[in-house]
């Protein structure tokens, strides 16, 4: 197929895929062609933002070269593209009109997202594909490293007094008042930022001691719904401290997390808190409430089975543009919505502890992995294995030190919304394809993502991987569940996780659980290259979530908080876009405030109107909840 008007100009298949790091595969794309001269066409400033990579280039003296003079080019990098220039035997130049070297890719990405005419900027035919396929987008251009937070475990007789004076200064806490015990063994755990390496929160826990245990045996509750609490069993949290909760992170149950997990892979059934003990704030006493913590009063203690935890990612704001992500306003509308899913969450699995992760966990603990296991010798800035994050994670952020390869896919639910498959995502060539560039890297694959629990979405993959002898070195994960190990070790998979929960009840993500905002593609036919992704939601009305329901009425009084929290989110938005560009946020508009507009599938042949605002289609689906309400309750 020609381009547009342009007569003898032809597209370049997705396949085969040439890596022009290889000599080999720069010999084929030449034989493509037969004997024609194969030039590559480029710019100088782009050339010098690809230096690092044109220094590994093996095959640099043979390719031609056809570089665009642009006049607008900063001077630096005009320079730097010169010197990697003269690396190459044969370059012809040619010059541009004034007004197309004016143009960039960032003046279109901009000039888009802001709805703005594009028309004088490239052909009209091609302006109308571009905003009909969300080509441009305003998303980061460049990937960035995350800031992330990270935790170390240590014995109480490991504590110095730097870090004791660190803790007192930061968190105005003595850690020698919690470490005076000679009758048990004290863990601390101390979590940091990971930039400034401030100490955001610490904690101590320790063993149930003999006394305390004979003094909770007799208690009526403790005999009644706690009967296999024993010494060897029960930690013992002395210490919960941490820096006041910022938009997007509750340092609180953020180090909660890290001890509770501790404990599960020491091989503890039980957490109590000391309420005497630890002179408990409101916040602490809240932050524990929503983790699943009942309080018993007459031993002055909180207490919770953390045998089969809930786990939680908390990723809605990652799902929304920066200018939205950043806004104040709507990060205030999301921190008091997680404390409503968490309470729902409590409230839907009783005396089971509820952990909550973030992102900026997940990442610090696969950071650290990749950094271990992906090494670069000394004669390289980067490991040997070609990392490969397969699912949502590491969309807009670096693996340190690694060069990374993302697969773009989508799992994406058949008709009866019992199972998935994966597919590529909206825009993004087919799974073949991708793989087919990642096997051109010729490295080892350290697939990432942030769970494995199943492994469906790997079990998808793998096919692929085996068909082009694609060789995979391992797996790092952000969270891996007992069956998930089991399941990645019998397919000889070595496997590294950041958190080991053995034995999970359940596993959320917040983004999924809010129409609009996430959810999982739904297959209507067609490849996913809408402007708008058809999704299901794992809450009621859209679909019925098999994570552990404890009712049918469970089911829906958590389906109905997560749909109000969802529409006092969705509302909020409205309003910020709404105050900015002074005309509603539509359907079809959403593509400018989230990264992959969503919206929920209701079934063949029933469109939503795309000009309806998202929180009327959200009141919609509560009035056919509260319907569904009555019928069980009858």
């Amino acid at each position: 197929m020609t381009i547009a008007d342009q007569p003898d100009i032809y597209t370049m298949p997705q396949l085969p895929v040439v890596n022009l790091k290889h000599k080999d595969d720069y010999m084929q794309l030449k034989q493509l062609f037969g004997n024609r001269e194969v030039y590559i066409v480029s710019s100088a400033d782009r050339l010098a933002e690809k230096s690092r990579f044109a220094k590994s280039f093996n095959g640099a003296s043979e390719v031609a070269h056809l570089v665009i003079n642009r006049k607008n080019i900063d001077q630096e990098l005009l320079a730097e593209g010169q010197r990697v220039l003269r690396q190459f035997k044969n370059v012809d130049y040619i010059t541009i009109d004034d007004e197309l070297s004016a143009i960039t890719s960032q003046q279109i990405r901009s000039a888009v997202d802001k709805r703005w005419d594009i028309s004088d900027m490239v052909d009209a035919l091609a302006a109308e594909q571009i905003v009909k396929h969300r080509m441009y987008r305003n998303a980061p251009v460049y990937k960035t490293n995350i800031d992330t937070v990270s935790s170390s475990t240590i014995s109480g007789d490991q504590v110095d007094s730097a870090l004791i004076d660190e803790v007192k200064r930061a968190l105005e806490v003595d850690l020698i008042t919690y470490l005076k015990r000679v009758d048990c063994a004290p863990k601390v755990i101390v979590m940091r930022d990971s930039n400034s390496r401030a100490v955001n929160a610490v904690a101590v826990y320790r063993e149930l001691t003999e006394a305390e245990y004979d003094a909770m045996r007799d208690h009526p509750e403790i005999k009644t719904d706690y009967v296999e609490i024993y010494k060897e069993n029960t930690i013992v949290i002395d210490l919960l401290a941490a820096r006041q909760p910022t938009p997007l992170h509750n340092h609180l149950l953020m180090i909660h997390s890290e001890v509770i997990v501790d404990a599960i892979n020491r091989g503890y059934d039980y957490s109590v808190y000391r309420l005497s003990a630890a002179k408990l704030s409101r916040v602490v006493k809240a932050g524990l409430s929503l983790s699943g913590y009942r309080e018993i009063d007459s031993l002055a203690i909180m207490l919770t089975s953390i045998k089969a935890p809930v786990a939680i990612m908390l990723d809605a704001q990652s799902m929304l543009k920066r200018a939205y992500r950043q806004d104040r306003d709507i990060r205030s509308v999301l921190t008091n919505s997680r404390m409503a899913l968490l309470k729902a969450l409590v409230e839907r699995y009783h005396d089971t502890v509820i952990l909550t992760f973030d992102r900026a966990m997940l990442y610090d603990k696969i950071n650290d992995i990749v950094l271990r296991e992906n090494a670069p010798d000394r004669q390289s800035a980067y490991g040997p294995n070609l990392c490969v994050p397969y699912g949502d994670i590491y969309n807009r952020w670096l693996l340190p030190r690694a060069v990374t390869k993302a697969l773009h896919t989508e799992r994406v639910y058949d008709i009866g919304l019992n199972f998935f498959n994966v597919k590529a995502s909206p825009n993004y060539p087919p799974v073949e394809a991708q793989v087919e560039v990642i096997k051109a890297f010729n490295m080892p694959l350290l697939l990432v993502d942030d769970l494995v629990d199943k492994g469906l979405r790997l079990q998808a993959l793998e096919r692929h991987f085996k068909a082009m002898q694609v060789p995979v070195a391992g797996l790092v994960v952000g969270i891996m569940s007992g069956l998930g190990k089991v399941r990645a070790e019998k397919k000889g998979y070595r496997i590294l996780a950041g958190y080991y929960l053995p034995n999970m009840t359940a596993w959320y993500s917040e983004s999924h659980l809010y129409p609009f905002i996430g959810g999982d593609a739904y297959y209507s036919g067609d490849d996913l290259a809408s402007n708008i992704l058809p999704s299901v939601n794992k809450i009621m009305p859209y679909m019925c979530s098999r994570n552990g329901a404890t009712s049918g009425k469970g089911a829906i009084d958590f389906s109905m908080s997560c749909l109000h929290q969802g529409l006092s989110i969705i509302e909020k938005i409205e309003q910020k876009y709404h105050d900015a560009y002074r005309r509603p946020l539509t359907i079809n508009r959403l593509n400018e405030v989230f990264v992959t507009p969503r919206v929920p599938y209701y079934g063949k042949k029933m469109q939503i109107n795309h000009s309806s605002l998202p929180s009327d289609i959200i009141k919609n689906d509560v009035i056919r909840l509260e319907q569904i309400m009555t019928l069980i309750e009858r």
